[in-house]
């Protein structure tokens, strides 16, 4: 879990709280685990803080992973991040995965 302030451009009056799930390349996000960190994610009131759910994998999301982590999507606004080993490994998030493709 990370606690942080600053501008959101949801509500940039509110600290923002970040919970995740990681898994190595072998492992497998499942609907529980996304379930488990929705009932996290929606436990603060939502006048007082604002969260976030990240998932982190050192391989590849499969689809079936993708339909899992999109169950702990809110309601009305988009509060899940995924992030693949293209995101995590380069040292900027922006710069890509030496083996990735370019497009």
């Amino acid at each position: 879990m990370v606690i942080t302030t600053g501008y959101s451009h949801h509500q940039r009056h509110l600290p923002r709280v970040v919970v995740g799930e990681c898994k190595g390349a072998g492992g497998e996000i499942t609907p529980d685990d996304a379930d488990h960190l929705a009932k996290i994610a929606d436990a603060p009131p939502r006048r007082r803080v604002s969260v976030f759910v990240v998932f982190a994998k050192t391989g590849k999301f499969l689809d079936g992973e993708i339909d899992a982590c999109a169950r702990a999507q809110a309601r009305w606004r988009e509060r899940v991040i995924l992030l693949s080993k293209d995101e995590l490994e380069p040292y900027d998030i922006f710069e890509p995965h030496p083996g990735a493709d370019r497009m």
